[in-house]
């Protein structure tokens, strides 16, 4: 998570919340983070967006605990993506990973 966030800060990539809608609006989001959820019928042009079609622009993808954002990292790399990643232990930890929240990283409101 700390890396993630510090690419972020830098510029060097972008962090990308696969969660719920729900989910962003009851905990709040990495700071910074864009919002695609995973179920959105139009999550690949979602993507083709954000990155101007860039399949090497640097993602960082994040859900609750790392499997979504797995996931969904092994389909973009499917697409063609190679500079992707899931950030681990996503905003709540999960096995050895504490998560974003854990390791005192800003989140945002979403309203």
């Amino acid at each position: 998570p700390a890396d993630a966030h510090e690419q972020r800060q830098a510029g060097t990539a972008a962090i990308v919340d696969v969660r719920e809608p729900i989910e962003w609006a009851t905990g709040g989001v990495a700071q910074g983070a864009a919002l695609i959820a995973l179920q959105d019928p139009n999550i690949f042009a979602k993507f083709e967006a954000l990155t101007g079609n860039d399949k090497t622009a640097p993602l960082a993808l994040i859900c609750r605990s790392g499997a979504r954002s797995g996931y969904i990292a092994a389909q973009l790399a499917e697409r063609g993506y190679t500079n992707v990643y899931s950030v681990r232990g996503g905003m709540n930890g999960h096995g050895v990973s504490p998560g974003w929240r854990k390791a005192g990283l800003p989140v945002s409101a979403v309203q």
